[in-house]
Formats: C-alpha cells, structure tokens, sequence
C-alpha cells in the first residue's frame, strides 16, 4: 500500500473534437485526434493497477472531449472493459459522462441504458435559459444550440427514471448571462424538473465590482428558494442537490481543494499523453 496519492481517476478526451462552437470554450477543434481501444484500455489499466497500489480498490473514468458521444465506439468500450477490469481485480470502477447533451442517437441511447443502472452519470452542459445558453453555446455555422438540447430533454429524463441523482445540469455563467443565474436555476429545477443543479462562472473572464454584486445578489435569490424548499418539504433534500451549497451539510469537513488534478487526478488525452487536467492541457 503507497502513503502517496496515486491518480486514480481520469479524464478521457475520447475526442478532440466538437459539433459546437462555444464561444468561451478554452479548447482546439482537433478533428483527427479521436482515442484508440488501446490508450482506452492502458488508461483504464494504468487507474486499477494504481489503486491496487494505494488500496483504494477504486478507479474512476470520466468520459469528456471535445463532445464524447460523437464517439459511440469509444464510449461503448471504456465502459465495457472498465466494468471487465473491475471484476477480474476485484475493484469498483465508476464512470461519468460529460456532454453538451445534443447528441442522443439511438445507439447512444442503447448505451446508456446498459451502464446507467451501474451507476453512470451524466452531465449535461447546459448555460441556462434559452436566452443565456444560446449567447455562447453555438453550432458551427454560429446557431444556437438550446432548441436542440430541449427537444432531447425528454429523453435523457426517461433514461434516468427512477435514477435522476445520477444526472445533473451544469451551467457557466459569464458577464452577459450573470443576470439570468436565479431565472435558469428555476427553470432547471421546475420546468425540466431536473434535481441537482450547479454553475461555474467562466475562469478566463474578469469581473468588475458590479458583476461580484450582480453575482451574490442571483445567488441569494437561489439560496433562498432552496432554503424555503427545504423548511416547506421539511427534508435537507434540495440542499444537497445544488452545489456548492450541499458542503455546508458537511461541517465537519476541512476546506479543501476544488478537484485533485495533479495528484490523484489526470487527463489522458486522444493520443495517450497525461496532463494534470484538461485545461492545463488546451
């Protein structure tokens, strides 16, 4: 057993490449840079053997790009052999998915439906409302991309019934969309009645007093809601669905670090080479 953190847990960029053209998006469209079974299957090797090492018994993959789902040959077999791996050592393999969720073929869907039940996730990367989302998640020939998402909404819900803690939405939010953040929340949670819920202000941008403001201002209108829910339906439930609100549940807990890029997390890109992080990465 090693006393040091050992990287357990990955990112994939199964691809390099993306159907949208995000306009804050800190990537490069690579479009012959897809993952091969082999760095697949030596990434996911190279997580279990390391958490034999460390006794964790654990490993994690994240299937990220670019838009992963345009690799349906990828994703099918990241998941098939992590599951194989994990039963022939004797470990827990865990995965997740993040996706600009306007890609849902039929295959796809047949994916889904295997692994979701052993415990897959997903996270859609939606800005907001359509007014907010459609600013800056563009396709190629510079359309917005919520109409597209919205007509899949439905769909996504139904490969998650009974299992909606097991997918999540996920916004960025920038100077021009700040003044949505309370409308989006609400729409997530009430229209698409989706439970859990976070944003994450774009990092390449710099904020003004105003924004700060604007920024608190939208995020106590949330909080409040939440809390209101909570004292109405007397359950800590929506607490814990909405991040970062759900580590106030966990006092007992250190502050800590964000994520654990570097030390017990990396990126393994298309070609096979690690990086602490994705963004490091681009």
């Amino acid at each position: 057993m090693s006393n040091k953190p050992l990287i357990t847990a990955a990112s994939f960029l199964l691809t390099e490449d993306c159907n949208l053209r995000c306009r804050y998006c800190f990537e490069e469209h690579r479009k012959t840079r897809s993952m091969s079974k082999e760095v697949i299957k030596a990434g996911l090797d190279f997580l279990c053997k390391n958490s034999l090492i460390d006794g964790s018994r654990g490993f994690h993959a994240l299937l990220f790009g670019g838009e992963p789902l345009m690799e349906p040959d990828g994703v099918e077999y990241l998941l098939e052999y992590g599951h194989q791996l994990a039963e022939e050592t004797n470990t827990k393999f865990t995965a997740g998915i993040i996706t600009n969720a306007t890609i849902l073929t039929p295959r796809i869907q047949e994916i889904l439906k295997k692994y979701i039940p052993k415990g897959l996730t997903v996270q859609l990367s939606v800005d907001g409302v359509k007014e907010a989302h459609d600013m800056y998640r563009v396709t190629v020939d510079g359309r917005g991309s919520f109409d597209i998402i919205e007509k899949n909404i439905p769909t996504w819900k139904k490969l998650f019934e009974g299992r909606m803690h097991q997918l999540n939405v996920h916004g960025c939010c920038n100077k021009k969309t700040l003044k949505y953040l309370y409308e989006s929340y609400i729409f997530f949670r009430e229209t698409w009645n989706i439970p859990s819920i976070w944003f994450m202000p774009i990092h390449s941008e710099e904020w003004d007093q105003t924004d700060v403001e604007l920024y608190e201002s939208e995020l106590t209108k949330i909080a409040d809601y939440i809390l209101q829910r909570a004292k109405a339906e007397n359950s800590l439930d929506e607490v814990r669905l909405y991040a970062p609100i759900d580590r106030c549940l966990r006092p007992d807990r250190r502050p800590e670090a964000p994520c654990g890029a570097g030390k017990s997390f990396a990126t393994i890109t298309a070609e096979g080479k690690i990086s602490p992080c994705h963004h490091l990465y681009f």
